[in-house]
């Protein structure tokens, strides 16, 4: 084994064996000399143990090792003390010692500019600067096609045709594009493209790009040398040589210049579009000469070009050199149709018809030909047939379908307005009629007609729309939705009442024996039209036509009520149930309810009937109406007679036991009477004739509550809710038990989940956060139970209660508004009900009416 060369140097002074082990130091006997050991156990040579091993030839080997070592330090000190004045190291090698082999490149480092000094990494960077390097590396071998909108500057842009654009370069100029706070060192982009322009000489887009970065730093000297360079390079591009030209025209040169480029440019590039227009441009406005002769040697290298033809009409004044250039221009450009267009303008009649016939020939696909054929015979003829016109497009139809032309309905349609706007009213018509019966092809022909009819509305092509419609009902006659959503749509776009009443005229006349078009006759005459006096002469038609028609009779006392002509009302009810009393309760209940009001305003003409007298004619003709009987029952509480009002209801129980409201009012009245007991019994009664009732479980709750016995109401309520998991009334009692608002977040949710979200509960758990005075989680619950159902009329006296006393006068507007549409339909909610069937408030409005479920309700909460 060969020996180490540090075991035969010096150790360093103060050196320590196995102190870089974590050793703290010791001592050998080649320190101290031997080491003898006393020991009760024996001799010191007998008890040594390993050190006795250590002889003297490992004495030496360790002193050998120290030696090495102390010359290695030696020559480190030499090292360091070979330091000369100016700072170079002296190192001494085989060959001699090294001062100042690196003197030339110090002195190199005058020269380095500041863009290199800052492009230098930092310590830390030289991996992400060999990156960004290979980044910039890939770059510059990676092209793409790209359009040339890329690389338009600041000044402008030109065609979107596609040049190869290094990857590279398109994210410079997006860079140059950007605002002038974030864009890139202008060095470092001059750097960049002139590194891109060395690889790819030829390709224009960099030189553009190189003059447009010199145009922002605002060295034009250095952007005309540039772009110059780029017009030397690539002369067969017509983009390097616009932008020559745009960019001489702000110098002083100017137009002189830009005409020598622009000669140089079209030599080379003779069938460039943009070149030859860039060349007009320069001319002067007013030397038309000049520009028309330029267009015209266009002409000669472009001859099928549309747009050089079409600029050089626009330079001509007088028709007949305008017809001359059209003439020729439609002989060359024959797929243009604006040029056709314009010839047409400008022919007579016969030649017009000559000229369609070409375009004809040479565009089979155009359906503007057949638009303006339409248009040249009604400008011709104001006198000519719709049917004639609808005929020649007809045609045109079968001819475009040949020729595989696929027809887009939203053309047509805009065809049609623009005709009727044009003034071109049977033009307008005979593209209806053919687009009716494409339309009439498709599965859901129906809905695709209206939607036509709608798009012509909104294009102020009423008459158009009209035309549709009419359509329409020509082909659907009996389809009564169909004359429905007609009405709705007629009513959304207000047109006058003599198109609404003639629509009507025709729905009745092919369904005579439909009543609801006679009642929706009525009401839009009424309410749509404001004329009543048509409204009622309505009615009174469709009561000759329909005998005993309940909803027509009905409709009578409503109009006459609404318009607060009570005489006439009264009199109307009267006389029908004088003619036809066994026809309908409703009306009977409707007329009791008049008499109600009107004796309780004392009218006159009211004060001697009999209510009492007028029940019992009622209930004689309908002994099994509930609604007679509770009714009858109001008029002899109201009198006092509670007896007679009871015997009544009691009567009402017999005769409808499947009655609850009957059972329930029954029992109320018996509370009123002070028999408590036998209300429990008649509410026991009902529930055995109505097991499955959740609302007589609802009373009977509500009674020992009232009765203040609430144990047994928890124990009913623990009862119905095992037979009535979903009714909303059980749950709003089980959830008023519970004593504070925070214990009833489960039960809410419960609630919510049981009656699959009742709107019911919605409102109930408002009502709940109202008492407990969060307002704005109220108003949340009732905007929630509101949306889920507008008919119940309590939910929309919590939501005005809480309007009124926190919201605006505008909110509070919108939702009495609100309220009006939705008014005739509210049929729930008993705070309502209670309020709106008072005959007191029969001639009161929808804010009215609210305002007071309003009071009672926060009454109610109160008491709570």
């Amino acid at each position: 084994m060969e020996r180490k060369a540090f075991l035969d140097q010096e150790p360093p002074p103060g050196y320590v064996a196995g102190v870089g082990r974590g050793a703290t130091g010791f001592t050998t006997s080649a320190d101290t000399g031997p080491v003898r050991f006393e020991s009760e156990f024996g001799t010191e040579d007998e008890d040594r143990g390993v050190l006795a091993l250590k002889g003297n030839d490992e004495d030496e080997e360790a002193d050998e090792i120290y030696e090495a070592i102390e010359k290695r330090l030696e020559k480190r000190r030499k090292r360091k003390e070979a330091e000369t004045e100016d700072g170079v190291v002296k190192i001494e090698t085989g060959s001699g010692t090294i001062t100042s082999e690196f003197l030339d490149l110090k002195s190199q480092l005058a020269s380095v500019l500041a863009l290199e000094w800052a492009s230098l990494p930092e310590v830390g960077d030289l991996t992400r600067r060999n990156k960004r390097q290979r980044l910039l590396e890939q770059q510059l071998q990676r092209t793409y096609a790209a359009p040339d909108m890329l690389i338009a500057g600041s000044g402008g842009g030109f065609r979107n045709d596609k040049h190869e654009v290094n990857e590279n370069t398109e994210s410079l100029l997006e860079e140059l594009e950007a605002d002038a706070a974030q864009r890139v060192d202008v060095d470092r982009s001059r750097q960049i493209l002139a590194s891109l322009r060395k690889t790819e000489p030829n390709k224009a887009d960099l030189w553009i790009a190189s003059a447009r970065l010199e145009e922002q730093a605002k060295n034009f000297e250095a952007a005309k040398k540039l772009i110059v360079e780029g017009c030397n390079r690539a002369p067969h591009s017509e983009l390097v040589w616009l932008e020559s030209i745009k960019i001489h025209r702000k110098s002083s040169e100017s137009t002189k210049l830009c005409k020598y480029i622009i000669n140089e440019a079209l030599r080379l590039n003779s069938e460039s579009e943009l070149l030859w227009l860039q060349a007009v441009e320069l001319e002067n406005p007013a030397d038309v000469i000049s520009r028309r002769k330029i267009l015209m040697k266009a002409l000669e290298f472009l001859p099928s070009n549309s747009k050089l033809w079409k600029a050089l009409v626009e330079l001509e004044s007088e028709d007949d050199d305008v017809k001359r250039i059209l003439k020729k221009a439609t002989q060359l450009c024959p797929d243009d149709w604006e040029l056709w267009l314009g010839l047409l303008k400008l022919s007579s009649y016969s030649d017009s018809k000559k000229a369609l016939n070409s375009a004809r020939k040479q565009l089979p696909k155009n359906p503007h030909i057949w638009v303006t054929a339409l248009k040249l015979e009604e400008r011709e003829n104001a006198e000519v047939s719709e049917q004639k016109l609808t005929k020649m497009l007809k045609k045109g139809f079968e001819e475009l379908e040949k020729n595989s032309y696929d027809h887009d309905k939203t053309f047509w349609l805009e065809e049609a307005a623009i005709a009727e706007q044009e003034g071109f009213n049977s033009s307008a018509k005979a593209i209806v009629e053919n687009l009716f019966v494409l339309l009439s092809k498709s599965d859901n022909q129906i809905e695709e007609l209206f939607k036509a009819a709608e798009q012509l509305s909104k294009e102020s092509a009423s008459k158009s729309s009209i035309h549709i419609y009419d359509l329409l009902i020509h082909e659907y006659p009996n389809n009564i939705s169909c004359w429905s959503r007609l009405f709705k749509v007629l009513r959304e776009e207000q047109l006058g009442k003599e198109e609404i009443y003639r629509f009507y005229k025709k729905a009745i006349k092919a369904n005579p024996e439909v009543e609801v078009l006679r009642l929706m006759y009525a009401k839009d005459a009424w309410v749509t039209c404001s004329d009543v006096p048509h409204a009622r002469s309505v009615l009174e038609k469709a009561e000759r036509d329909l005998q005993k028609s309940e909803k027509i009779y009905l409709a009578k006392l409503k109009l006459e009520v609404m318009n607060h002509d009570y005489k006439n009302a009264f009199n109307v009810a009267k006389l029908a149930l004088e003619e036809s009393p066994s026809t309908s309760p409703r009306l009977w209940y409707k007329y009791i309810h008049l008499l109600r009001f009107c004796q309780f305003k004392q009218l006159e003409f009211a004060t001697d009937v009999s209510l009492t007298d007028i029940c019992d004619e009622a209930l004689s003709n309908f002994p099994e109406n509930s609604k007679l009987y509770l009714q009858k029952s109001q008029v002899l509480e109201n009198t006092g007679d509670l007896r007679q009002a009871r015997e009544t209801l009691s009567i009402g129980s017999r005769k409808c036991p499947k009655s609850a409201e009957v059972w329930i009012a029954l029992a109320n009245l018996d509370v009123k009477l002070e028999a408590s007991s036998r209300a429990r019994s008649i509410l026991d009664t009902a529930i055995l004739e109505n097991p499955e009732n959740a609302d007589l479980w609802a009373a009977k709750i509500l009674l020992e509550l009232e009765q203040k016995d609430i144990i047994t109401a928890r124990q009913l309520i623990n009862r119905a809710r095992q037979h009535f998991a979903s009714s909303p009334e059980i749950w709003i009692h089980h959830l008023t038990m519970i004593p504070k608002m925070s214990h009833r977040k489960n039960a809410f949710i419960d609630a919510l989940k049981q009656t699959n979200n009742a709107s019911e509960i919605l409102l109930g758990i408002g009502v709940f956060f109202w008492i407990d005075g969060h307002f704005a989680k109220a108003k949340a619950w009732f905007d929630r139970a509101l949306n889920a159902d507008k008919r119940n009329g309590d939910t929309w006296g919590w939501a005005f209660c809480f309007i009124d006393k926190l919201g605006t006068p505008k909110e509070k507007s919108k939702l009495i508004d609100d309220l009006a549409t939705h008014f005739d339909l509210i049929n729930k909610g008993k705070t309502w009900i209670s309020v709106k069937k008072d005959p007191k408030n029969f001639d009161k409005g929808p804010q009215e009416i609210v305002e007071q479920v309003a009071r009672a309700l926060l009454k109610t909460s109160v008491a709570k």
